[in-house]
């Protein structure tokens, strides 16, 4: 009896030693655990560079916590947050577009969506968000995701993100300015109307202007270095740009006499003040015609009808050809086809496009997509532009739309006015050039003259969305 009574404290005691040794190790675990899931806040800044086609800096805060796991590997737990904190508008057209909005303490990924629609809200092509930062956790998918899944508008444009672990600023900068080089585009007329010379942004295309006149003489075409010049040539240098006439038969002597009789009348007619003011050009004349254009308050935000603007109104689009998306039309004109242009000038090229135009091959998949993209743009009103309409048959597309421009004689009193309404028409033309860009134009596309200057009034202020009051 003793016996069993000392197996059974023995069995006790060793039971109880086993219970506080599992209480113990759990207990340890548990200390273990807990130190391993400890979260450590972590805090760092970033910068990033975004370029559509306004270029915008932001400085952004991201925040986080760490975790080491049972490995002592340390990994993020919970969410990652990035807000920004700071920004710069770089050019002019972020200065313009998003002068009125403030991105400070606002998510990273709703101030990259919020720059997307803005761009486009104002009529911003483009096919690129390009992105550079010093955040390895920014990442591609992440942003296109977001984009995808947020934005009112189709996200039909590539998200690229490159890390630079060490952010050169100066060198970034200098990249942009060297993308946004522009070059002068002149115009000889060779004795015709004078032309205004153009400003064109390196790689984009030269609007074609309104045909010179000259007596006795019928326009042809513009040349480069001898050679007709295709408009839809992207310029990368300073040119200039010839015309090539064509005398009219019977009319040579009335040239000669129309010549004669504007020397005679450049000769005979008095200049102002030629008596009491020899110098024509003094510090004076110029102060005083300063002084005249100082109350001029006119742009194209806000137009001062009082201003008394005389504008032309001008027309582009197909009205000589259309586009279309082929899939075989090198193939069949390998020698007229040039710069994916089709100019049906001539007897035979015309007569060998009728006999191989039912062998053409068409894109259908691109004719739906431009088809959708002309349609967006014909719902948008832009300043400066009206009436845009199109029209997609036996998979031709044609095109039309009116804009304004700015008339003046001599010096220009609303450079920023003008400067606006270009912008605008620029814009509209990349976005079709965008719409098009892979296909053909059959023919050439020509523009329409300006009409005769007429005064800005409040129907054309409504008729081409401009922004108009007198005060």
């Amino acid at each position: 009896m003793k016996k069993m009574l000392k197996n059974k404290k023995l069995l006790a005691i060793i039971g109880g030693v086993i219970i506080v040794i599992a209480i113990g190790i759990t207990c340890i675990v548990l200390n273990m655990n807990k130190k391993e899931t400890t979260p450590n806040y972590q805090e760092e800044t970033h910068s990033m560079y975004v370029k559509i086609n306004p270029f915008v800096k932001l400085t952004f805060k991201e925040e986080y916590y760490l975790c080491q796991d049972k490995n002592n590997n340390e990994k993020v737990c919970g969410e990652q947050t990035n807000k920004v904190i700071g920004y710069e508008l770089i050019n002019d057209d972020a200065k313009t577009f998003y002068k009125d909005l403030d991105f400070v303490d606002k998510d990273l990924y709703q101030v990259l969506l919020e720059l997307c629609e803005t761009a486009r809200d104002n009529n911003v092509g483009f096919e690129n968000l390009e992105i550079t930062t010093d955040s390895n956790t920014v990442t591609n998918e992440n942003i296109l995701d977001y984009l995808k899944e947020n934005s009112k508008y189709e996200v039909n444009y590539s998200v690229y993100v490159n890390f630079k672990e060490y952010m050169n600023e100066e060198e970034i900068l200098k990249e942009e300015n060297t993308q946004n080089e522009k070059f002068l585009v002149s115009f000889d007329s060779d004795g015709g109307s004078k032309i205004e010379s153009q400003v064109i942004n390196k790689s984009d295309k030269v609007a074609k202007p309104t045909n010179p006149t000259k007596d006795g003489y019928k326009f042809v075409e513009w040349q480069l270095n001898g050679k007709k010049f295709n408009f839809n040539t992207k310029i990368t240098e300073d040119i200039t740009l010839k015309a090539k006439w064509e005398a009219i038969e019977e009319k040579e002597n009335s040239k000669e006499n129309s010549k004669e009789n504007s020397k005679d009348t450049q000769e005979t007619k008095p200049s102002d003040n030629s008596d009491n003011n020899p110098n024509s050009n003094s510090e004076t004349d110029k102060k005083e015609d300063k002084d005249s254009n100082a109350n001029l308050t006119s742009t194209l935000s806000k137009i001062n009808l009082n201003d008394n603007i005389m504008i032309q109104v001008a027309g582009y689009g197909t009205m000589c050809g259309w586009k279309c998306f082929s899939t075989n039309l090198e193939e069949l004109f390998p020698d007229d086809v040039d710069n994916n242009n089709l100019f049906l000038e001539d007897k035979d090229t015309i007569e060998d496009f009728n006999n191989k135009e039912n062998q053409i091959e068409y894109d259908e998949n691109s004719e739906k997509t431009a088809e959708e993209k002309l349609k967006e743009i014909s719902k948008k009103k832009l300043p400066g532009i009206s009436n845009f309409t199109y029209s997609f048959s036996e998979h031709k597309f044609e095109y039309h739309y009116n804009y304004l421009v700015l008339y003046y004689e001599g010096k220009n009193p609303f450079q920023e006015l003008e400067d606006g309404l270009k912008k605008q028409l620029n814009q509209m033309d990349k976005q079709i050039e965008n719409i098009f860009k892979n296909s053909y134009h059959i023919s050439g596309a020509c523009g329409e003259g300006p009409e005769e200057p007429t005064l800005l009034t409040e129907k054309l202020c409504q008729e081409y969305n401009l922004t108009c009051d007198r005060w």
